[in-house]
Order: structure tokens, then sequence, then C-alpha cells
């Protein structure tokens, strides 16, 4: 399994996942029979699956896994799916755009945003450091930037 962000412990600590076919409603459980990481992968064993033609129908199948199995951000951090759907603005107050992807680089996290406002919505990089995500509302859904010169300019 390929996690968003290859440090996160969620599946080095989970009994189980859920399995989310792209094309389809609903998920399915399984029982995590074992778990390593691997590189940038975790290698995970499910119950029921015992070959490659049992795991074909579940490739690129979303995973999810129970919140219990998640250990609690350090102060200062959080999870990638916890960024995901925050409403961005300026300390200004200007309304920027909406979380829809957070890239794990080797620097720092980079929030892809889409854009609000006028014209069509298009993509913006932000750099996930204090220096320009200055504030994180996890409880309202939005998040403060403070981007430098240039940021928001981005074509």
């Amino acid at each position: 399994m390929k996690p968003y962000n290859p440090e996160s412990p969620a599946l080095a600590n989970c009994d189980a996942v859920w399995l989310k076919r792209r094309a389809q409603d609903g998920v399915t459980r399984f029982q995590v029979t074992q778990s390593r990481a691997y590189k940038r992968l975790f290698l995970v064993g499910l119950e029921g699956i015992s070959s490659l033609d049992d795991l074909q129908p579940w490739f690129r199948s979303e995973v999810s896994v129970e919140m219990s199995s998640v250990p609690e951000p350090e102060e200062g951090e959080l999870y990638h799916f916890e960024a995901i759907g925050l409403q961005v603005r300026t300390v200004e107050g200007d309304a920027v755009g909406k979380v829809v992807e957070v890239m794990a680089l080797p620097a720092n996290d980079v929030w892809v945003l889409e854009s609000i406002g006028e014209g069509a919505p298009r993509e913006i990089l932000i750099p996930v450091v204090p220096e320009i995500v200055t504030q994180i509302d996890l409880g309202q859904g939005f998040a403060v930037i403070d981007p430098p010169l240039g940021l928001l300019d981005q074509e």
C-alpha cells in the first residue's frame, strides 16, 4: 500500500483496513495479518487475500483505517486527511481556496488548493511551513496563510 504520507504510523498500528474501490460505493473490511514498512510503501497481508488473483479486484482502492489506531499527532502537527477540505484565507481575510490534496515532500508538506474567485478554478501550491501557514483551526475548518509576495500569483 502506498500511503499519502510515507512517514505516517497509521498502517503500522492498525488491526484492520477498509478498502473502497474507486468506481463503486461502499467499503469492505479486511483484517490485517501482517504489516511492515518497505521504502515508501507498506507491505500488508490481508485476511482472505492470499494470491495476486485475490488481490487484483482491489488494485487502486482507497484505504482507510480506524481513528483509534491512529496515534495523536504531535503538537503543531496534523494528519493529511485532516487538512483536506480546509478553507484557506489570508491574514487579511481574503478567501484563497480549499485544500484538495497534500503532497508529502522531503523538505515539508505542500497543500494543493483549488482556488476560489473569478475565472476557472486553478491549482495553488502552499508550502506548509510556520512562516506561511500561521493558523489552523480544524474545528472551524479553516487555515490562515501569510503568503510571501508572488505565491498566490502562480499560473
